[in-house]
């Protein structure tokens, strides 16, 4: 793969290293793509990995809480579920 110079002299989109990274005046800057938008966004420094932003983080969140994603596994019938008042000592 070819990398593709900058404005700047030092400065490559794409480092010949490996995809996703970028080189900036001789240092490399990882980037990896949000997985909710799909924007390429830094993973070093980032405080919302492996989201680009805030707002992304919550919109996956949100996603989590409506039941959109589900992780796969045995159906559990609903009359074996354990109620609460079944799983905490009797109180005296």
């Amino acid at each position: 793969m070819e990398a593709q110079t900058g404005a700047s002299e030092g400065r490559l989109s794409t480092a010949p290293g490996g995809p996703g990274a970028e080189r900036l005046d001789s240092v490399a800057v990882r980037t990896v793509r949000c997985t909710t938008c799909r924007q390429e966004t830094p993973w070093e420094g980032n405080p919302h990995r492996p989201f680009c932003s805030e707002r992304c983080r919550l919109v996956d969140l949100a996603a989590w809480m409506d039941e959109c994603y589900r992780i796969p596994g045995e159906p559990v019938p609903p009359d074996a579920t354990p109620a609460l008042d079944d799983e905490a000592p009797a109180k005296r």
